[in-house]
């Protein structure tokens, strides 16, 4: 019978409890001679065992009892008797075998599940097996890094690609947090160290990166990866009184088969497992809505968003009449992919060497509702003016309320929801009323709702300079004009507004792009139709097809079946609680006892009557609840950041590597060595970036963040010591430049008024910001103070250059003003000791 645990995720405590009856007339002659062995190990592990026997004793409250070595042999001979009546006990009721599990997916969430499953446990425990139609792992991440061989245009595109997914892209959290708790990024991903923002992984590094963990913990050689092999589709007999209920079956897209198995007539490949996880993603196909008039829209004209990144994207973009490019979808995806044109378009104009043929394209962007444009790098909690990666701010624990962290799923309280907004209004700075009057989040109807965000580092300011046109509402209706010449041919759009009562028109659109999202149903489309109809399959809920515990990751009515990622927004930490969750879950003896859950939330979301506004974006989204709420019902310690031991004080991002839990078997291999060091690795190096305010991590955050509000329009007035003063208008324009390491990089333009560049602004590679002259001259600029501006909540950052020109005597200091995520000001100054005069340039908007 299911109930909630709260036996530690240890592999002592799980063995100590899981197999307490097996028999206790085990002899213990093999663990008698291999005390040598254990001693090896303990020397081996020392710090390891100590943390497990610490567990075990805190469960007992005796977590005060001083650590000595015979306690950790206590502990040691403990976990192995367990083992050993574990495999006596299977043996005596005659389950010789291993228990089988099949995984669907091999990305993250089936990546992390195998993994569980395998060393988690004790060896024959458990044997996963991983089907993924892909011939790689990664899922949409099985993204790779084009090499010499391969073309790269100069915008950065892989003429060569056909995913969903860029391989140049980033993501839009930390390393971090798209990590496992005990698999480093700079232990197993040197290259990523290279890169000019490599605390935001590129998609072909997050590629290598699950490349190289499947690698360490899942051995070509055990045969757990079954890649190339497409699920056609599988069976469940509730009835069978063998052990093996599930039936999976498959199709080989390879030319050459690695398993030793006949086919059946229809060419299909079979086997019996105990258990089926779903680990196929949900992001499974795009959608695109059926709008009246669409079809008549020149199919080479409309797209899907998972597309743009496509070299018949960008060739549609620079050979395209001018006009307006819409961008239909007011979610992530819709307001990077205005970003993206955007930045497409600017980069054209700005490369086009005369100015009769420089288009005059531009973006609208059509959105439901107002939404938060949250950059990647937010003021940091508590060091005022310093920044810090979003999720490492958003997620920090010290902003929950006192008590235990709570997981919520349901819709938002009118109250919560403003206090939400005030958080983000803060953080940004303002409420968007600047930016441009569609994103203004200031009417009570906005400020109680649920609120939407959108991690782009460009829209906002994109949208401030006019190159972005956000318009709220819902598309009703598209018309093609095609009775004018092919080269002058365009459609208008309506767009019906968020009461439903008028009607509003977009003329001369050239193209449309549908940053719709994805549907799940394919995912699932290999379940039969009985399952499906006890999960309550719904193909008209996009959010919820299905119907699951709160957590997502099993329903009670087939216990069998397990899910894992298989909801709108995962999380890598979410993925692997919820892995380790499943594996103790089936690693009991009362599965099939009447297990319960309560799937009465889910379920009533879907049918709640309270109103859509207060429905939250990602339902799941509670990411700090969530992983919080699992590692206490597992018992699993949260690591300090401060003195590496359990913590009390709650403080902090709330990062996988925090919930480590040690692998089940602690002896000398290789792998349990790599295992403690990736994962001390990783909060070291959170450490030092938390704690370390001049590390290069925290430089370029800061260099991100300046540079990223420097974009856009400014008025400038000019003072000199022997001139008269000049006022005038300057424009920071953004542009791509091919970068054969990261496939581009931006760069930010300073345009006088008549057109003519003054100054190059970007990053160098030591995390500095970099400046190039009219003349050519280059520098680099060091921020040396910051300070808050008297009864102001601005926070002025003053930089200098590193190396003085002319030996010092040429002297250039910068500051800027920032509130929130936003520029108000800046200044330049510049010292010339050979002319003897200061000339001083001030910008406001």
């Amino acid at each position: 019978m299911h109930r909630q645990s709260t036996d530690s995720q240890d592999s002592s405590a799980k063995m100590s409890q899981s197999h307490a009856r097996a028999p206790n007339s085990l002899s213990t002659l093999p663990l008698i001679n291999n005390m040598s062995k254990l001693r090896d190990r303990l020397s081996f592990k020392h710090t390891r065992a100590a943390l497990a026997e610490k567990e075990v004793l805190k469960r007992e409250n005796r977590a005060t009892r001083p650590l000595t070595q015979r306690n950790i042999d206590t502990f040691l001979i403990e976990q192995d008797l367990n083992d050993a009546r574990f495999s006596q006990s299977i043996q005596s009721i005659g389950m010789s075998r291993a228990t089988k599990v099949a995984i669907i997916g091999a990305g993250p969430s089936g990546l992390v599940t195998a993994k569980t499953l395998l060393h988690h446990y004790p060896k024959g425990r458990f044997e996963p097996v991983i089907f993924d139609s892909k011939p790689t792992v990664g899922g949409l991440w099985a993204v790779t890094r084009p090499d010499a061989s391969n073309s790269i245009t100069n915008d950065g595109t892989d003429p060569s690609s056909t995913d969903f997914i860029d391989c140049f892209m980033r993501t839009n959290l930390s390393r971090f947090t798209v990590s496992f708790s005990d698999h480093s990024w700079e232990t197993e991903n040197h290259r990523a160290r290279d890169s000019d923002q490599d605390l935001f992984p590129q998609a072909w590094e997050v590629g290598d990166y699950l490349t190289s963990y499947a690698a360490r913990f899942l051995p070509e050689k055990q045969g757990i990866l079954r890649l190339s092999c497409r699920v056609v589709r599988t069976r469940r007999n509730p009835d069978s009184t063998a052990a093996k209920r599930w039936t999976v079956e498959w199709v080989e897209e390879g030319s050459t088969t690695n398993i030793a198995q006949s086919k059946d007539a229809d060419g299909l490949l079979s086997e019996s497992f105990d258990y089926l996880v779903v680990a196929s993603g949900y992001f499974s196909r795009p959608y695109i809505p059926d709008i009246a008039g669409l079809h008549e829209f020149p199919p080479e004209r409309v797209m899907h968003s998972s597309s743009l990144k496509s070299p018949s994207c960008s060739q549609f973009i620079r050979s395209s009449n001018d006009g307006k490019i819409l961008v239909v979808g007011g979610s992530m995806s819709g307001a990077e992919a205005a970003a993206s044109l955007a930045l497409d378009l600017s980069t054209a104009r700005q490369t086009t060497t005369t100015t009769t043929t420089k288009k005059k394209s531009s973006v609208h962007h059509i959105s439901t509702r107002p939404f938060w444009a949250v950059p990647t790098y937010l003021p940091a909690n508590d060091q005022p003016g310093s920044f810090l990666p979003l999720d490492i701010v958003m997620y920090d624990l010290a902003r929950r309320p006192p008590g235990d962290i709570q997981y919520s799923l349901g819709p938002l309280t009118s109250e919560r929801a403003n206090m939400v907004h005030s958080y983000f209004k803060s953080l940004i700075g303002s409420d968007q009323s600047d930016v441009a009057e569609a994103l203004a989040i200031t009417a009570e109807a906005d400020t109680n709702s649920a609120p939407w965000v959108a991690v782009t580092d460009h829209y906002a300011e994109f949208a401030r300079a006019g190159d972005i046109t956000p318009t709220l509402g819902r598309v009703s209706g598209i018309n093609w004009n095609s009775n004018v010449h092919a080269a002058e041919a365009n459609g208008v759009v309506e767009v019906e507004d968020r009461e439903g009562g008028s009607i509003t028109t977009i003329d001369n659109v050239v193209a449309i792009v549908f940053a719709t999202g994805f549907t799940p149903f394919g995912s699932l489309s290999f379940l039969p139709e009985d399952v499906l109809s006890v999960l309550e399959f719904s193909k008209s809920d996009t959010v919820f097809p299905i119907v699951l515990d709160e957590k997502g990751t099993w329903n009670p009515d087939i216990a069998d079946l397990g899910f894992v990622g298989f909801y709108r927004g995962p999380y890598w930490g979410v993925m692997e609680m919820q892995a380790r969750a499943l594996a103790h879950r089936w690693d009991r003896a009362d599965i099939d006892t009447g297990s319960t859950a309560d799937t009465s939330k889910l379920r009533s979301l879907r049918t709640s009557p309270s109103p859509p506004q207060l429905r939250a974006q990602f339902p799941m989204g509670d990411y700090v609840g969530l992983i919080e709420t699992y590692a206490r019902e597992l018992d699993i310690p949260r690591l300090s950041l401060h003195t590496g031991d359990d913590d009390s004080e709650r403080s902090g991002p709330a990062i996988p590597a925090r919930y480590f839990v040690p692998l089940h078997n602690s002896g000398p291999g290789l792998i349990s060595v790599d295992t403690k060091t990736n994962h001390a690795t990783t909060i070291t190096s959170l450490q030092t970036l938390l704690l370390q305010p001049s590390s290069r991590d925290r430089q370029r955050a800061r260099c991100k963040a300046v540079l990223r509000a420097l974009h856009g329009k400014w008025q400038y007035e000019r003072m000199s010591s022997k001139t008269a003063s000049q006022s005038g208008h300057a424009s920071i324009n953004l542009r791509k430049v091919h970068d054969p390491s990261t496939g581009f990089r931006t760069e930010y333009v300073y345009e006088g008024s008549g057109g003519t560049i003054v100054t190059i602004f970007d990053i160098s590679k030591d995390g500095y910001l970099h400046i190039t002259g009219q003349d050519g001259i280059q520098g680099e600029l060091e921020f040396v103070s910051v300070e808050k501006k008297e009864n102001q909540s601005c926070y002025r950052h003053v930089a200098r250059e590193r190396e003085a020109e002319n030996n010092g005597l040429v002297l250039r200091e910068f500051v800027f003003d920032m509130r929130g995520v936003v520029m108000t000001s800046w200044e330049e100054k510049v010292e010339d000791r050979r002319e003897r005069t200061v000339t001083v340039t001030r910008y406001t908007r």
